[in-house]
């Protein structure tokens, strides 16, 4: 038997290394030229503790030792205290299909006590019934299109497994189980960080890293064959970036995901600096804030990196309008509408500035009915804030029987639940009955329309 399992082993490491010299880039596969470089999430990597819950649904957890192991292969690239909980066991009808439906997912998080941004929550169930299920990991948003309440999570099933099974034959079940823990454990700190060796969000392309995504492809068999098993480090150039943000770093603390997220964007942008698609995503946040000054610097990278872009030159009239500075208001919406003149977002900013600026010299109520008209048709009347626009504008050229009109119809067209805008809408209603167009307080920030 040992001559034949000798025989069996000699069989193998040639088929692979005939697999292997058949790959020409076998120890790298293509990055992807799309994505962005991507910051290393340093409450984890360089924070001062990490804590970890793990819970099990209906009697399932990691064979074995594969998740301490997994945990103490975690601690060594992490700077600060792990802690591990066990969290309390959850006994679940799972009905036919025996799988946790979302609702009971949601129950169990909101039933963790991890939230901030150096926890984590680890859940062992069958299987799991809701659209993504098979996507292991949810990594935490910090670009404001997450919920910055929730932890890291991990979530490991029999069927999110069941692809590389096949593995058993070479490995056992439990390293299998830690491999894949591991793996998922390390998507918690956004490497790669350099789309040069990414593969896809958070997968690196180097086969002999935990990171590699493709388990059962050509590279990663040949591999996991020669070197008779799975791996379970990260590569020299994940370790290094890791190295690097833990450098960069030191002594800093953040006691929630809100101010993390500030240093994060910032340092998103910093990383892909020719890239419109990062401006936008802090311009996101920014107008959250309100931080007008700051909108306008990203605005004008903006219009260096896209100067045909319309819509640079609409959001930075929208943003000079809302600091109070109309004038620079309508240079920005008339030249929009020089590039394109169906714009209806800019036909809507400039003629709600028309209309409503508070200083007379900026106003021209018969203009703003023109360019408000227009976007109305554009937007087939059903935008309800193009037509309270023209409502305005009515007012402001001093018909106002065609402003109550339409202001009438913007009112009937707003959606349930939009609460803030009908009290505004009802309140311009009031002031065209009475005979008053409506002018914007001459105080920054104010802002209704493009």
């Amino acid at each position: 038997m040992r001559v034949a399992g000798g025989k069996v082993l000699a069989a193998l490491i040639t088929i692979s290394a005939v697999l292997l010299e058949g790959c020409a880039t076998v120890s790298t596969a293509p990055a992807d030229p799309t994505l962005l470089n991507n910051p290393v999430f340093a409450p984890l990597v360089a924070g001062p503790k990490v804590t970890i819950e793990w819970v099990s649904v209906n009697g399932r957890r990691a064979p074995g030792d594969a998740l301490q192991r997994a945990l103490d292969r975690f601690k060594k690239v992490i700077l600060g205290e792990l802690q591990v909980h066990e969290g309390e066991p959850r006994q679940l009808d799972l009905g036919e299909d025996g799988k946790v439906s979302r609702e009971q997912y949601e129950e169990i998080i909101e039933g963790s006590a991890r939230r901030g941004p150096a926890e984590m929550l680890l859940v062992f169930a069958p299987g799991f019934d809701f659209e993504d299920a098979q996507a292991i990991y949810d990594y935490v948003r910090v670009d404001g299109d997450g919920d910055n309440s929730r932890p890291h999570l991990i979530r490991v099933s029999d069927d999110g497994l069941a692809e590389i099974g096949a593995l058993h034959w070479i490995v056992s079940a439990e390293k299998v189980w830690e491999s894949t823990l591991i793996h998922e454990l390390l998507h918690s700190l956004a490497i790669p960080s350099n789309k040069s060796h990414a593969w896809d969000v958070r997968h690196c392309t180097h086969v002999g890293c935990v990171l590699y995504p493709g388990v059962m492809d050509l590279r990663s068999t040949s591999y996991t064959i020669s070197h008779m098993g799975l791996t379970y480090t990260l590569c020299q150039t994940c370790r290094r970036e890791i190295k690097e943000a833990q450098a960069a770093a030191a002594n800093q603390r953040w006691d929630n995901l809100e101010d993390y997220g500030w240093v994060w964007l910032d340092q998103l942008v910093a990383m892909n600096a020719d890239n419109p698609a990062v401006y936008r995503i802090r311009l996101r946040e920014l107008a959250k804030r309100g931080d007008y000054p700051r909108m306008l610097e990203d605005v004008a990278r903006l219009v260096t990196l896209e100067p045909r872009e319309v819509e640079h030159y609409r959001l930075r009239g929208s943003i000079h309008r809302a600091m109070g500075d109309y004038g620079r208001a309508i240079d920005d919406f008339e030249y929009a509408l020089r590039l394109d003149g169906n714009n209806v977002r800019a036909l809507g900013g400039l003629a709600w500035t028309l209309a409503t600026a508070p200083e007379m010299m900026f106003r021209d109520g018969l203009y703003a009915v023109g360019y408000a008209m227009r976007a109305c048709e554009l937007s087939e009347w059903r935008d309800a804030n193009q037509i309270d626009t023209l409502a305005a504008a009515c007012a402001a050229s001093g018909d106002f029987e065609a402003a109550i009109g339409y202001q009438i119809r913007a009112v009937d067209l707003l959606a349930e639940g939009d609460v803030e805008d009908a009290e505004d809408f009802h309140k311009r209603l009031e002031l065209y009955k009475a005979g008053k167009p409506y002018f914007e307080a001459d105080v920054p920030g104010t802002d209704n329309n493009g």
